[in-house]
């Protein structure tokens, strides 16, 4: 990614919650992230979809398995 000077920003997330528990969770994220590169230097619109399971650790919620999902 540094060496083919790649620049990816976020310009829309969402997020839909498929499934938890007080101690876990099932969730599925859409992003449009603007990229560049070295080779495409206008702004690329790339979409990704992903599949995130999160469990509970003290206070704060951890990503424990994330997929790409087509």
């Amino acid at each position: 990614m540094t060496a083919n000077k790649t620049v990816s920003t976020v310009e829309r997330a969402e997020a839909a919650l498929v499934s938890g528990d007080q101690d876990s969770a099932k969730v599925i994220v859409g992003v449009i992230a603007p990229t560049t590169n070295a080779s495409t230097p206008q702004p690329e619109k790339k979409t990704y979809r992903l599949r995130l399971d999160l469990v509970k650790v003290g206070d704060a919620w951890k990503v424990s398995t994330l997929d790409f999902v087509s």
